[in-house]
Parts: structure tokens; sequence; C-alpha cells
């Protein structure tokens, strides 16, 4: 299933409540309406009914649903200051999600001056919304001491509340405080645990996570294979940060003895996943070694494999642009 139909699937089921003095004048058949036409891959008629809820009737779902769509690119070019000033307007007619989609536009300071204080309020408004990852957000500031004073163990309590409250994202963000937070609260140990958690729930990033820390000896040993695993996980759900360090260690996999060079799995997954990596953003580096790798496999790997693989290549972005 395409990812844009699975977000406004996901959108409808979850993040939009059911109608109520909070949703003002919504008409739930005018949201269906541009919903099912969403998921039926009109977005530009979804589009222009959230722009006729959210401007004509200043319908707060509809105003959420147009910011929504500026800032995925729904039926519209992407504007990330057009999708926070509505988010903006959403939020302040108290959308939940919207509130915490605000605070990250505050925060970063997108249609405003970067205002972290602003953020950690509306990270709280949306927390007591029952938006419960928005505690690790607010954490976040916490633990950097940005808008809110440093407190680096209150960091910590307020993420655990967030995985109390059932939230998965929430051991992501715990273990990345264990791991690279303040110095007062490192813990490798516990860091694992967290990502180790946080995979349990398949997702991408606590994934990459794992992969970083047994390459980096960081899980108590160092394990090429483990992190390989890791990697490939989550670059096969589209983590783009994935994609570079699997082919790498792909490429570098053991050569096979009677050949002196990679197995034709190996040398066909270094080749897929290195040209995923070329295909996005890299720095200079990692550019230029991406490119040397893929030369090196071109100068073995049959040409007749080439079509085949960038078809699979091809049908990932599919799933995952």
């Amino acid at each position: 299933m395409n990812i844009i139909k699975i977000s406004i699937l996901l959108f409808a089921a979850f993040v939009i409540p059911p109608v109520s003095a909070s949703a003002g004048n919504l008409s739930s058949a005018d949201l269906k309406k541009a919903q099912e036409a969403a998921a039926a891959g009109d977005h530009k008629k979804a589009f222009e009914e959230y722009i006729r809820l959210a401007v004509e009737e200043s319908n707060p779902l509809g105003m959420f649903s147009l910011g929504l769509s500026y800032k995925n690119g729904w039926g519209c070019d992407i504007d990330d200051v057009k999708a926070c000033e509505w988010l903006e307007k959403a939020a302040r007619q108290g959308i939940p999600y919207a509130k915490h989609l605000f605070a990250e536009c505050a925060e970063n300071g997108v249609h405003c001056l970067a205002n972290p204080g602003l953020a950690a309020e509306w990270y709280k408004k949306a927390a007591e919304s029952s938006h419960s990852v928005s505690l690790c957000r607010l954490a976040d500031l916490h633990m950097k001491g940005e808008g809110v004073k440093k407190n680096p163990s209150k960091a910590i309590e307020l993420c655990k509340t967030a995985i109390k409250e059932g939230s998965p994202p929430a051991y992501v963000w715990l273990g990345k405080f264990y791991l690279n937070g303040d110095k007062s609260v490192r813990d490798n140990e516990k860091a694992l645990i967290s990502f180790g958690n946080g995979a349990q729930y398949n997702l991408p990033e606590a994934q990459y996570y794992l992969g970083y820390m047994h390459i980096n000896g960081l899980a108590g040993v160092s394990s090429l294979p483990i992190a390989r695993n890791w990697y490939e996980k989550a670059a096969s759900q589209g983590y783009v940060e994935a994609y570079f360090e699997t082919g790498r260690l792909y490429f570098n996999a053991p050569a096979d003895p009677k050949t002196g060079w990679l197995s034709e799995h190996n040398l066909a997954k270094a080749y897929m996943w290195l040209t995923a990596a070329a295909k996005q953003p890299l720095e200079t580096g990692k550019l230029a070694e991406t490119k040397h790798m893929l030369k090196e496999i071109g100068k073995v790997m049959p040409k007749t494999w080439v079509a085949d693989l960038d078809h699979k290549v091809e049908h990932h972005f599919e799933e995952f642009p």
C-alpha cells in the first residue's frame, strides 16, 4: 500500500477525534468526503475541501488537515511556513496532535522566531491532551536546558512517563537520552535495553541505533553481522540513514574463499543498498565512498543483474518515497 494512503488512513483512524464541541462547526460528512478523496488518491480534491473547511468555516479539523497537507505535500506543494501557520490555528482550537506539531514549529523557528519556551508550553499542552510522546520532546528541552531549566533527571522521568502511558516511540527517545544525553544520565546498557524495546515495536529508528551500538562496541561487544542485521531492518522500512551503513557492511563482508570476492548474495545486497544511498543527500565523504564502492562492484558484478536489482531499488522507493 502506498505510504501516503497509509498516512491518510492512520490520520483518519487515530488522529481525528469524534465530533464534539471542541471541533467547532465540523460536518463529519464534509470531513469524510475529503478523507475518501485522499484515500482514493485524489489529494487535490481533498486539499480543496480542507481549504473550504479551514478558510470558509474556520473549522479546527479543517485547519489541522490543511496544515498536514502543506506539511506533507498532499495535493499541494510542500510549504512548511503555511503548514505551521495552520497547525498553530488548529492547536489554539484544541486539536491534540496540532499542539505537538505547533510546538515543533515554535522550537525550530519555522513560521516565527525560534522559541523553545513556547515550544515547551505547547508540548506540555499536547501531553495533557493525551499525546504522550510530547513528554519526550519536552524532556529533550530539559535535557538541553533550552526554554526550560536544565534537568536531565526530570527529562528521563518525563520520557518514562510517556512509556507508561503507552507510547512506543518514547523508547527511542529514552534510548537516545541514555546514549547521547547529559553525561549525568548516560548509560549504554540502559540505552541498549530501550532501543531493544523500541525494536520490538518494529520502530526503524530503534533498529538503526541497535546497529550503531553493535558496530561501535557500545553493546558490550562489537558485532558486524548483528549491526548489519539491525541496519538492514531499518533500511527496509525506508530509514534513509541506514542505507549507506547497510550497503557498506555488505560491501565489507568476508570474501567468498572460492572467488576471493563477495558472495552473490552479499554482492547484490551491497549494490542495492549503496544504489539507494546514492540517491539520497550524503555528506561529501560518504558520497565519495559510496561511488567508490559502486565502481568496485561494477567491475565484478554481472551486467545482467543490473536491471533486476535496479527494479528492486525502484520498488523500494515506490513503497517508501
